[in-house]
């Protein structure tokens, strides 16, 4: 049953004992006369039975040790100490002295209840609730999007070990206890599988790693084949392990010319680098930047500088692709609707520039030149989408293109200006080198759309806007940083998304109680006036 405050005092009430040992201006002081307004144990408690039994640690007080939990990037066990020992927390939480906290276990069993009973946002949502009944944040604010890599919690592992993983996985769900798991994997000889010892083997000869890959895919393929003649339950963990070790042996294994199975060169689209977290991606932020795990994605109102939404996508993912879902989902839960947004070329391109045009959402963000090479950059062609013609610089037009596919999926059109006329071409040496072809200029589906922006940039007006955006979110995402947002605590996506948003809620709830502490003290200027 649902279990609640009391509301009772006692000899060991915290602000008493905590006065002169904990500065009334630090997040701790701050939460402990604040939290009462963000969450009540009565907001949740359809999580519970309604029948009288034995009453749970009231979910207002988990809900902020949640926050502290996260705010002080901390384990479970570590939290639950804090919660028995620290003073700080103890006057964050409103907890008397004398308090014996519970159970680290209690944490995870209350993030399981919540995400079983839908309240993932829970805090998230009570605090931007708060902030727009404050009138501190406006439903159609300007906000500004970017996104930051988060480090999975699971191990990356190589082909070998994928596979090896994979077939223990499908092995140990085909099979609902181990008697019945052990008798299948005698009759197909994959007994070896079902424990986690390392295979004894010289892996610095390359002739020991080819023999062990030829084995590994052998029993793939044998228990594959049993897996599919079987009748798997539906909805069981079989179809995913059976997917999961499909997608392995696709990924990563081709026969070469002798029929022999070798390691594929280069990275599939959309590998699995982990069977304990199948969702985490290898991912960019840079050409440089490489990391293995997940993508948060932050949309800010950059005056409050509040945090409005979180999503969180695989590594490989494209900045631009979380966008629509940030809208929508702030939409959805809070009736929100930017009337602008902001970021960098990641994140507002062409793409992103006609969805948000057909929301009434201005795009702000800036178009970066082509490399030319040092040639005629792609600006200083004349470009008419709709008459599908491109003069260059010396005043030639070509009507000429190709359509192709980019690594988006997205169809571009290849103009190229006739070989014969760029050889002639007394600025030939300033456009091109090309021996078999004259300049050619590559335009996209949105390439009008990309033009009104680089004449919008032009201003100084677009500058300004855009670095003091810019500047606001790199700023909230390095806090988030502060507080472990880079560094996944869980394996999935679902339970990372959990993370983030409970991370974000403890920023914010930072930065509103600093926002309404000076506005209070506004209304008391003003009244004192």
């Amino acid at each position: 049953m649902l279990g609640t405050r009391n509301p009772q005092g006692s000899l060991f009430h915290l602000p008493f004992w905590a006065e002169g040992l904990v500065d009334p201006d630090t997040f701790y002081a701050r939460m402990g006369a604040f939290w009462s307004r963000v969450s009540r144990d009565e907001d949740l408690a359809s999580m519970y039975h309604p029948e009288p039994g034995k009453p749970s640690v009231p979910p207002s007080l988990l809900c902020g040790v949640l926050i502290l939990q996260y705010f002080d990037d901390v384990s479970d066990r570590e939290a639950a100490d804090r919660v028995r020992f620290d003073l700080r927390w103890k006057l964050a939480l409103g907890l008397p002295l004398d308090d014996r906290g519970f159970h680290y276990s209690t944490l995870s069993r209350f993030r399981s209840r919540l995400a079983a009973h839908g309240q993932e946002r829970y805090a998230f949502d009570a605090l931007l609730r708060l902030a727009l009944q404050a009138g501190l944040l406006s439903r159609d604010a300007a906000q500004v999007i970017d996104s930051t890599p988060i480090h999975g919690a699971a191990a990356l592992e190589d082909t070998y070990t994928l596979l090896r993983h994979g077939l223990r996985k499908l092995l140990r769900a085909m099979g609902e206890s181990d008697p019945e798991r052990q008798r299948l994997a005698k009759r197909l000889k994959l007994s070896r599988y079902l424990t986690k010892r390392k295979p004894e083997l010289d892996w610095a000869d390359p002739a020991a790693r080819r023999a062990h890959l030829q084995e590994l895919v052998a029993d793939a393929q044998r228990l594959l084949a049993e897996a599919r003649g079987a009748a798997l339950p539906e909805e069981s963990e079989a179809h995913g392990a059976l997917a999961l070790l499909e997608q392995l042996l696709a990924q990563d294994v081709i026969q070469d010319d002798d029929g022999q199975h070798v390691l594929r060169q280069g990275v599939a689209k959309d590998r699995v680098i982990s069977t304990v977290d199948p969702e985490m991606r290898h991912g960019r932020k840079s050409a440089s930047t490489r990391f293995d795990g997940y993508k948060g994605h932050v949309a800010v109102e950059p005056e409050s500088q509040l945090i409005t939404e979180v999503t969180v996508t695989p590594g490989n993912t494209y900045d631009g692709e979380a966008v629509e879902t940030l809208i929508a989902d702030q939409a959805q839960h809070h009736a929100l609707q930017p009337r602008a947004v902001v970021g960098d070329q990641a994140v507002i391109d062409g793409a992103r520039r006609q969805a948000l045009r057909e929301r009434g959402i201005e795009a702000l963000g800036k178009v970066p030149e082509p490399a030319a090479g040092g040639y005629h950059p792609k600006s200083a062609f004349t470009i008419d989408p709709e008459q599908g013609t491109v003069r260059c610089p010396a005043g030639h037009l070509t009507a000429t293109y190709q359509e192709r596919t980019d690594g988006r999926g997205q169809m571009v059109r290849v103009f190229c200006f006739d070989r014969d006329t760029c050889g002639h071409c007394p600025q030939r040496a300033a456009c091109t080198q090309a021996k078999r072809t004259g300049r050619t200029i590559r335009v996209g589906p949105y390439e009008h759309l990309l033009q009104e922006a680089r004449e919008q940039q032009k201003a100084g007006e677009f500058w300004e806007r855009y670095h003091r955006a810019r500047s606001t979110v790199e700023r909230v995402i390095a806090h988030l940083a502060r507080h472990g947002f880079r560094q996944g605590r869980y394996v999935g996506r679902a339970k990372t998304l959990f993370q983030a948003l409970w991370s974000a809620a403890a920023v914010n709830l930072q930065r509103l109680m600093a926002l309404l502490s000076g506005q209070e003290a506004a209304h008391r200027a003003a009244e004192a006036a």
